[in-house]
């Protein structure tokens, strides 16, 4: 007999697929709400997705294939009060040309970096939807080397939700939760943000306020509890994966055991 033990994961989709299904329905059909107020909302939507989109030039998608992604580790702390977020992403990543002193990454410029530190990094440039990283020495085809990210802020969803604060419908429990296909990733963490690129694995770690769950790709590693009213919850994805795949949720989710046993 071997012993399961599960997040409702499923249930996890469902619940933010129906609360974006719902808080958009009832701000298009309700007949009192303010519809001006919803298209200038949609309006604003559409001019940061047309300015993300612009990063995305030949240019851009030409210098992110000169490095390959190889691992992402993400360690993300939540804060449902003040809808921000406080993270440090570490990227492994190996070159695919000679003499790369600088790669790009794609981080929305909503977000602020405070710092970049790895493998012989001088500086970096924040700017217009893009982080450029820079190296003291030039990496030849094959090497590898690590950068991490510090970074925090509140995200901006440029469309259809990429990173939401809600709450659950009839309820005040909090409801968080992302949606980052197809190039939406770079609005929450610093990412190589192209579909066609897969890191082999990952790594998501997620604190949020101990009465919380955080629920991630993968298997369910640890949970850590940090003293401080928080706790920590540590998922590991073994396969590769995209970066817009890579996604969270958090409420007050229900914890599960059951049993499955192979037939004979």
């Amino acid at each position: 007999m071997k012993k399961i033990v599960t997040y409702t994961i499923v249930l996890t989709a469902a619940v933010s697929m129906a609360y974006v299904h719902n808080a958009f329905s009832q701000s298009v059909i309700n007949p009192a709400g303010d519809f001006h107020s919803f298209r200038k909302s949609e309006q604003d939507k559409f001019v940061r997705f047309a300015t993300m989109k612009q990063a995305d030039d030949p240019e851009k998608v030409a210098r992110q294939r000169e490095f390959d992604v190889t691992y992402y580790g993400l360690d993300i702390t939540v804060d449902p009060v003040t809808e921000t977020i406080d993270g440090i992403v570490h990227i492994t990543a190996r070159s695919e040309i000679d003499s790369l002193f600088s790669v790009v990454l794609d981080l929305d410029t909503n977000l602020t970096v405070s710092g970049v530190s790895g493998s012989n990094i001088v500086s970096y440039n924040h700017d217009n939807n893009l982080l450029t990283i820079y190296f003291t020495v030039g990496y030849n085809l094959g090497q590898t080397f690590d950068m991490d990210v510090n970074y925090s802020g509140k995200p901006q969803s440029p469309g259809f939700g990429s990173f939401a604060f809600g709450k659950r419908e009839g309820s005040n429990e909090p409801l968080i939760w992302t949606l980052s296909e197809p190039f939406y990733a770079r609005t929450w963490w610093p990412c190589k943000d192209l579909p066609e690129d897969k890191a082999d694995s990952a790594g998501i770690a997620v604190t949020v306020p101990e009465n919380l769950t955080a629920v991630s790709n993968g298997l369910l590693t640890n949970i850590r509890n940090n003293g401080d009213g928080t706790r920590t919850f540590f998922w590991h994805e073994k396969y590769p994966i995209t970066t817009y795949l890579i996604s969270l949720a958090v409420s007050e989710y229900e914890y599960t055991v059951d049993y499955f046993r192979y037939s004979p």
